[in-house]
């Protein structure tokens, strides 16, 4: 129908005025030339093709090449390629051959997380303006609020060395990128695996091999953390780097030692997990030390209270409110730990998305009601905000989404109290082609976003600054 025309219409404008303004060191135009050969005492004139820098004086001739010649040629490329997955599915249809859904996403969590960043997007707005009318000084709110948004999105840790030059588009659109697709990949992950390795550890009777494995393998993990500190405060004491730096800082250093005591002993363990699939024996119960010791190396790299704090505090409230207000859905012997654990799985989703609709929220409100210089650049504050709301914001909805069918596929097993399945169960959610084909498109549009803020975003706020 028309969505295919229309989407193909705005990818190929898109790409064409993205390749006009921001590569020009790719732009070119093919003039022809002549020129003679001489062959045995025979001279033959021939014409070839010469690609010509154009300059100011062909300005028409790259408006023609561009967007006469070359937005056609998107428009039609992009056109053949959803055309051919459109007929291919209906010929799929016509002989019966029916698949299950292309990505791992439900309309219903679709919705359930655009409703939830809206309702946190109203109950931000107005907490806010009734706090800053109480309090009376909005550069304070202000404050609060941009510190909260660069303690969860801006590189910390030993992330926070990738921060480019003021200027530097290129180095702003890599750490954009890295950035927001790491936070994809905790998103959609980790809440499953972290909750399979807790209740494997303490809820399911181990014995023998397996036993030794759980319980060295934490032993481990308090080790090197512990060791990991004490390197570090050990060599900040004996001047071997200044703690207070603001790019190699003490929480830096933390993670690159973090990264070389934790290293070593995922390494070993992949090579062994590595030869027993090889051998047919599968990975066995290789996944928990290496899962414990990645998910050690994440913290310390990033600098990452707020996946814990996502984890572990935010569901007690989420569990608690849902139990206040929807406690009639509920089992009538589901205790609260149980509804702990099934919203501690997809938490950090639900925390991105509050989050998020906090800091827009709470920006909005004092941009519209406080007086300058804390407000009343409102062309400013959409120059900033909108760009984001195009793509990005969407984007990370979807991978909200996403979390959450991860989540509520693996609601059965935490309700049947089947500790022994939940590893199982999430290796099968998690190894499905559609959740790995989410997460590829959710990357691929993250990216796109990153290079609009990169190189767009600072010329649209500049504009209006």
């Amino acid at each position: 129908g028309g969505g295919i025309e229309t989407f193909a219409l705005l990818a190929g404008a898109t790409v064409s005025l993205f390749t006009y303004f921001y590569l020009t060191g790719m732009d070119y135009i093919l003039a022809a030339f002549s020129t003679s050969a001489d062959y045995a005492g025979f001279i033959f004139n021939r014409i070839i093709p010469v690609p010509v820098v154009p300059g100011e004086e062909l300005l028409l001739w790259r408006y023609a090449s561009q967007f006469v010649i070359n937005l056609p040629m998107f428009i039609f490329t992009a056109l053949f390629i959803l055309y051919f997955f459109d007929f291919r599915a209906k010929w799929k249809e016509t002989i019966g051959d029916i698949e299950g859904p292309l990505l791992n996403t439900h309309k219903r969590d679709i919705l359930d997380s655009v409703l939830m960043f809206f309702g946190g997007l109203a109950v931000s707005l107005l907490g806010v303006w009734i706090v800053t009318l109480i309090i009376g000084q909005p550069g304070f709110i202000q404050g609060t609020v941009i510190q909260l948004l660069r303690k969860i999105g801006d590189p910390d840790g030993l992330e926070a060395l990738l921060i480019p030059n003021i200027g530097d588009s290129g180095g702003l659109f890599a750490i954009i990128a890295e950035h927001n697709i790491v936070r994809t990949l905790l998103m959609l992950f980790i809440g499953p695996i972290f909750w399979s390795a807790v209740l494997w550890f303490v809820g399911v009777k181990k014995e023998g091999r397996n036993k030794l494995v759980g319980t060295w393998s934490v032993v481990l993990l308090v080790i090197c953390a512990a060791g990991t500190y004490i390197w570090t405060q050990f060599d900040a004491w004996q001047g071997v780097f200044n703690p207070f730096d603001p790019l190699l800082g003490f929480t830096a250093q933390l993670g690159y030692r973090a990264v070389i005591l934790f290293g070593v002993p995922v390494l070993l363990i992949g090579l062994v997990a590595v030869a027993n699939m090889v051998r047919g024996k599968g990975i066995g119960n290789s996944w928990f030390p290496l899962f414990i010791m990645i998910f050690a190396i994440e913290y310390f790299v990033y600098d990452d209270q707020f996946t814990l704090i996502a984890l572990i505090v935010i569901p007690i409230f989420l569990a608690g409110g849902y139990r206040i207000f929807f406690g009639n859905r509920l089992s009538e012997n589901e205790d609260f730990l149980i509804t702990y654990i099934k919203f501690s799985l997809m938490s950090l989703a639900i925390s991105e998305v509050l989050s998020t609709a906090l800091t827009v929220g709470g920006l909005a409100v004092i941009q519209l009601t406080a007086p300058p210089p804390f407000g009343g650049n409102v062309a400013l504050f959409l120059a900033g905000i909108l760009p984001h709301a195009i793509l990005e914001i969407p984007v990370f909805l979807v991978a909200a989404a996403a979390s959450i069918r991860i989540g509520k596929d693996l609601w059965p097993t935490v309700e049947a109290e089947d500790w022994e399945s939940i590893p199982s169960r999430t290796r099968f959610l998690l190894g499905d082609a559609r959740t790995w084909r989410t997460f590829a498109l959710i990357a691929f549009m993250l990216i796109i976003a990153a290079l609009i803020e990169a190189f767009v975003t600072v010329h649209i706020v500049a504009w209006f600054s």
